[in-house]
């Protein structure tokens, strides 16, 4: 647990940067398009 504000933002910075070099964004979007595509299935959309 951080202590401070800013020590929560800094790690929380941190993790960001993390995550985006990995390409979480590109992940979130097949995860998204995916979640989409069942729906329809479902015939819910």
């Amino acid at each position: 647990m951080a202590k401070t504000d800013d020590e929560f933002n800094s790690v929380y910075d941190a993790f960001v940067k993390q995550i985006n070099q990995v390409g979480a964004g590109k992940a979130e979007k097949v995860l998204y398009q995916r979640h989409l595509a069942d729906l329809q299935k479902k015939g819910l959309k």
